[in-house]
């Protein structure tokens, strides 16, 4: 997902880069390294984050913590992982609702 905007008149591309990097850790199969870049980017529960850096609301980041999780296998996930996984799943659905076409994510979007 990438967005334009301008700075000064001139046209620049906005990446966000550790939900790219999280995609691609994902497809290297890596996919505690890709767990803690998605946790980065969220911001964790530190109450001083970077609000420009860390997103809370980020749908792209949970939608990818849910894809590295049932990569890993559902079934190898310790409880704070699962707990963890049910959680993403919950705050994806508040963004893209099951069943509805507003969303269509995939890993090469992301």
């Amino acid at each position: 997902m990438r967005s334009n905007t301008t700075v000064s008149g001139i046209a620049v591309a906005l990446v966000p880069v550790r939900q790219t990097l999280a995609a691609l850790l994902i497809d290297l199969g890596r996919y505690d390294n890709a767990i803690d870049t998605l946790h980065a980017s969220l911001g964790g529960d530190d109450p001083n984050r970077n609000l420009y850096m860390n997103f809370k609301g980020n749908g792209w980041a949970y939608f990818g913590l849910t894809q590295a999780y049932e990569r890993k296998g559902i079934e190898n996930l310790t409880p704070d992982q699962r707990r963890d996984y049910d959680s993403a799943r919950k705050r994806l659905a508040e963004y893209c609702p099951p069943g509805s076409d507003a969303c269509a994510l995939s890993l090469d979007r992301m």
